[in-house]
């Protein structure tokens, strides 16, 4: 069977069944998307009519229930709803999404523990979707109604159960630095370290950039597949974007994976740009694909040295943005409940992956 996996999808702005052009935008990328058995996306906006969000975030996203819509035409049949936007409208934003997607048959998971299964051409497939602390989500958790959260011990248990069962798993991760085309070094430590004598896909997103790809014995690892549709990010607090979307926003790929016989045989990268008014395929960013997945195997201090180096320059980018009125509209509570959150889910991470890789 062919799989096609997505990265960021976030239906709001140009993204929308709103949009008369919506069919024009993606008639490129559906034709693609239509070759294969099955599609899986990264849900980024929930679905819902919810106005009351849950504060202590810089900005929200969700789109309107009727955007399901747009997930169809694409031909996308699962969703990971395991991300760091999900809970933006509370736990009814992400029941009211749950709901649209039942009514309209797209299987979803990554919420409430659950998981789901694909059966095909002598294989059993398990979908499952995890975030991480890194990403500054809200409610994570284990409590009712909650983002399945990234904790390796869980995931751990559930691979083995999964063996058992003789399923080959797929891990949706959540994870990362937003803007960095290098993924954290935790996380590779940590996907390394879960596909070791295994056989796992682990599709990552998060960062809204592209990131390496690796082959880890018989288990492939793309860390980050960038984003497949988003756009400018607006607040209350500005009429100017809280994040204008750059080039390498908009370049992304597709990646089509050929499973029998619970064996991943091969997989296949498109990539593309929405960089214009449509998609269009770009062969061109396969050239940076290849660099960013031959850096992922540079020395450790090397790598951890050339990735902070591209994280300052891109934090300073940003802070020249940034003038008095900018802090001064920030000076509230809900910039004091960001950081406080952001500090205790560094916390929790060390908790979960700091300790979990160094045994």
């Amino acid at each position: 069977m062919k799989i096609a996996f997505l990265g960021d999808t976030a239906l709001f702005g140009k993204n929308t069944t709103s949009n008369s052009k919506y069919h024009k935008r993606f008639e490129t990328i559906r034709e693609l998307l239509q070759q294969c058995d099955y599609v899986v996306a990264n849900l980024e906006s929930p679905l819902t009519s919810q106005t009351r969000t849950v504060g202590g975030k810089s900005a929200y996203l969700k789109g309107n229930t009727s955007d399901v819509e747009l997930l169809k035409f694409l031909n996308i049949t699962h969703v990971t709803l395991a991300n760091n936007h999900m809970y933006d409208y509370r736990a009814q934003g992400m029941m009211d999404t749950i709901q649209v997607l039942e009514k309209n048959n797209i299987e979803w998971y990554g919420v409430d523990s659950k998981s789901t299964v694909i059966e095909g051409d002598n294989s059993s497939i398990i979908l499952m979707g995890y975030c991480c602390y890194s990403t500054n989500g809200k409610g994570l958790g284990v409590k009712k109604s909650y983002v399945n959260v990234l904790d390796p011990i869980i995931i751990e248990k559930e691979l083995i159960e999964a063996e058992k069962k003789n399923m080959l798993p797929i891990l949706s991760l959540h994870w990362g630095q937003e803007h960095v085309h290098y993924p954290n070094y935790d996380h590779i430590e940590l996907a390394r370290k879960l596909c070791k004598a295994r056989k796992i896909l682990i599709h990552g997103h998060h960062p809204h950039v592209i990131q390496g790809i690796e082959e880890v014995g018989e288990s492939v690892i793309a860390y980050s597949l960038g984003n497949f549709c988003f756009d400018d990010v607006y607040t209350k607090k500005s009429t100017s974007p809280l994040v204008k979307l750059s080039k390498d926003n908009q370049e992304s790929f597709v990646m089509i994976v050929d499973i029998s016989n619970n064996t991943i045989n091969n997989y296949k990268i498109i990539p593309f740009s929405f960089e214009g008014e449509v998609y269009e395929i770009e062969n061109s960013i396969m050239d940076k694909i290849v660099e960013w997945s031959n850096f992922l195997n540079v020395p450790s201090d090397e790598y951890v040295r050339k990735r902070s180096r591209d994280l300052t320059t891109y934090i300073n980018k940003r802070k020249k943005l940034r003038n008095l009125e900018w802090y001064l509209k920030r000076l509230n509570l809900e910039s004091i409940k960001m950081i406080v959150g952001s500090k205790k889910n560094l916390e929790k991470y060390n908790q979960l992956i700091k300790k979990y890789i160094s045994q």
